[in-house]
């Protein structure tokens, strides 16, 4: 299990139980999480809450329906934005694609704790990303 203790993440996800789950295990591993279930209040979290993570579903109700649409504002509102990993269980988008926009990582679903844990760990070891 990684240590998250003095982290706080941000998890984004409209399914209640894909966003339990993920908490629960953040929980574990000492984080502390906000959850939300649409880009629109994920977002208006940032500003107030000091956020060193986020990991947020593509698809899911509020700003254009997709997490694409949250990374993007993200990247250009926010003057030091954390970083973001996105998961999907669809094919839509590419990984590639999601990196050139500024995610971190991106997972497809199912994955596992383990790849999201060292997608966490590349992530938090690499400070926020510049533009």
């Amino acid at each position: 299990m990684i240590d998250l203790k003095s982290k706080t993440i941000l998890v984004l996800d409209d399914d209640p139980t894909l966003r339990t789950v993920m908490s629960q295990h953040l929980q574990l591993c000492g984080a502390a999480v906000l959850q939300e279930s649409d880009g629109t209040r994920g977002f208006a979290i940032l500003p107030s809450a000091p956020i060193d993570l986020v990991i947020s579903d593509i698809r899911m109700p509020g700003m254009g329906a997709d997490g694409i649409t949250f990374l993007k504002r993200v990247q250009s509102e926010l003057s030091s934005p954390p970083p973001i990993i996105l998961v999907s269980g669809f094919s839509d988008i590419e990984g590639v694609e999601a990196i050139k926009l500024g995610a971190r990582a991106f997972i497809a679903k199912p994955y596992s704790m383990k790849l999201l844990d060292a997608a966490i760990l590349e992530a938090l070891s690499n400070g926020p990303k510049q533009a």
